[in-house]
Parts: structure tokens; C-alpha cells; sequence
């Protein structure tokens, strides 16, 4: 991953955390008409949520359980037109999805963070 120190004078960096909801595609694309600019960079986020207790885990129905490493991958397919330039993508694996985001916030200098909101 590169640091602050490693891009571009003047550019910015935008996190766009992401999710199976649909209203993702529509945060996407207003980080991109928004915020995007000729020296940003935009970084797509999940949190792949990792349950505590390895029987729960087992147990737990489809819509119940982290995605796999196939429903990740078309997870990010509906963003690719967006941030084809300028986009990376990237999976966090934790319990708190809240705090991993803030500590990936704090670690990487992130200027804009756009979350999704149903409407």
C-alpha cells in the first residue's frame, strides 16, 4: 500500500467502503462524480465481517455468513467502470467492521470517506 508520502503532490485520497447492498453502486458513483479529481485516488473497501466462535460460523445460514472468496470477487464487479482508472480494491477481515475502517482511515492519511446509507 502506498502512504501519503508516496503520492502525488496535491492529490487525495478517497475510501469508498462498499457492501452486497445495492445502494453501493449509487455511493460509488457519487464518490466518483463528487470527489474523484485528476490527482485522487479512490480506494473500494469491504469489511469481510470473521465470526468469533468457529461452530457459530459452521452453523450459519448463507445470508448469515462472511461472503466467500468468489462472491468477494463479484462484489467489486458492478464498481469496475467507476474507478477503472484510479480504483483499487481491497478486503479487510475482521470482527468490528467499524473500527477496522477507522484504523485503515488513521493508518493510510485517508482524506474522504464515503459510506452507504440506505435511502
Amino acid at each position: 500500500m502506498s502512504s501519503s508520502s508516496d503520492e502525488e503532490e496535491g492529490s487525495s485520497s478517497t475510501l469508498v467502503a462498499i457492501d452486497t447492498d445495492k445502494n453501493s453502486k449509487y455511493t460509488v458513483k457519487w464518490a466518483v462524480d463528487h470527489l474523484l479529481e485528476k490527482n485522487s485516488s479512490c480506494t473500494l473497501i469491504h469489511v469481510k465481517t470473521k465470526s468469533l466462535n468457529r461452530n457459530e460460523f459452521d452453523s450459519e445460514t448463507k445470508q448469515g455468513r462472511p461472503p466467500t472468496e468468489e462472491e468477494l470477487h463479484h462484489l467489486f464487479l458492478p464498481f469496475r467502470g467507476f474507478c477503472a482508472q484510479k480504483g483499487k480494491k481491497l478486503v479487510l477481515q475482521d470482527s468490528d467492521v467499524s473500527s477496522t475502517l477507522y484504523d485503515y482511515i488513521i493508518d493510510h492519511s485517508i482524506d474522504d470517506v464515503v459510506l452507504g446509507a440506505p435511502c
